[in-house]
């Protein structure tokens, strides 16, 4: 997986989280200014009808022409449609409908609320239809009965003022910013050094012990760098060990006179020293890490090969056979001795046989 893959992996989340944080505060901003807007609405309509009422109990809640006239008036300059209501709901007077258009209005919750405590408002469908009013109610008094409501069609909200947007796009700005260098830390801390990590790693599986980590990134990542450059020097001081240790059984193994073959588990060859390969008529780079069975030759060592690899032979258990190799135009007899390695391998060797020019054993 790439960097980017990763950096996009890590950096999405937060980038998602930060954006819904905007667009959250963005629409609670919008919200507030919606009910501030709301609310300064129906202070306005309250007092509205407050002083309207006034203006009826200072003629003794009596309703006749030059009451409504002068509470037209008041309405009118301060442009807000006014209904009053008796005490049975029926409008009596409505300073923008027909009174003939006009339900009772005892069931609405500005009347009802200011029937009980003398003050009432809503925010509800009204006339004219489809759209949305603000209704303010106000008790003229008890004995009466009489409720002075005023309303107006819903405002928009406030538009935000230079302030609030220089702070919401501050806002986004400081969120592109955080997110940028969040990214780049994550980049240069964290994702560069585990993927310089991951590629050590491949080269040591592949047997290049000879790699190195530079460490970087957190203190975390640099202590493990360094385990793992100690962990690579070790084992490339074990393989050069182990190479020297081949060599020298190698140099001994071809010192024998006898012919010996060595294979793995999976029954591929990897040791065959000069005799053996003399025998064989092969080098020893042609037949390393191939099968066993394919450069023998002789039915005979096939055979003991197979008695061996059967699973009949436990390791360590010789197995001897006799096979015969024409020489000078004479068959000859010799020995062959093989067994199962510890590891599952197999060793053969065949003693007596000296191609160098050595008599075989009668």
């Amino acid at each position: 997986m790439s960097n980017r893959s990763y950096l996009l992996r890590l950096i999405i989340p937060f980038a998602v989280l930060i954006v819904a944080v905007v667009g959250l505060s963005g629409w609670l901003i919008y919200r507030a200014g919606q009910t501030a807007t709301q609310k300064h609405q129906i202070e306005l309509l309250l007092n509205d009808a407050d002083i309207l009422a006034r203006t009826i109990r200072e003629d003794g809640s009596q309703i006749h022409d030059a009451v409504i006239e002068r509470t037209d008036t008041e309405a009118k300059i301060r442009n807000v449609r006014l209904s009053i209501i008796d005490r049975t709901g029926r409008v009596i007077y409505d300073s923008h409908f027909p009174l003939d258009q006009m339900d009772l209005q005892n069931d609405r919750p500005e009347v009802i609320q200011a029937r009980r405590d003398g003050r009432g408002w809503s925010v509800r469908e009204g006339l004219p239809p489809g759209t949305t009013q603000v209704y303010a109610a106000v008790l003229v008094d008890d004995k009466s009965g009489l409720i002075i409501r005023t309303n107006r069609a819903e405002q928009a909200p406030l538009e935000m003022s230079a302030t609030t947007v220089a702070l919401l796009v501050g806002s986004v700005l400081s969120s592109i910013l955080i997110v940028s260098v969040l990214a780049a830390t994550l980049h240069r801390r964290w994702i560069a050094p585990v993927q310089r990590l991951a590629l050590a790693a491949e080269q040591m599986v592949a047997g290049q012990w000879e790699t190195r980590v530079s460490p970087a990134g957190v203190i975390e990542l640099r202590e493990f760098s360094n385990r793992m450059n100690f962990l690579a020097e070790q084992a490339q001081k074990h393989v050069d060990e182990l190479a020297h240790q081949r060599t020298d059984l190698e140099s001994l193994v071809d010192s024998l006179p006898d012919p010996i073959l060595l294979a793995d588990p999976q029954q591929r060859v990897i040791l065959l020293n000069q005799p053996a390969a003399r025998f064989l008529s092969i080098t020893p780079k042609q037949v390393i890490g191939a099968k066993m069975i394919s450069i023998l030759g002789d039915p005979s060592l096939i055979d003991i090969y197979e008695h061996v690899t059967g699973g009949q032979v436990k390791p360590g258990q010789p197995v001897v056979r006799e096979f015969r190799v024409m020489r000078q135009a004479q068959r000859q007899i010799y020995q062959a001795v093989a067994t199962r390695t510890p590891s599952g391998g197999v060793l053969l060797v065949l003693p007596g046989y000296h191609p160098s020019g050595f008599k075989p054993s009668r």
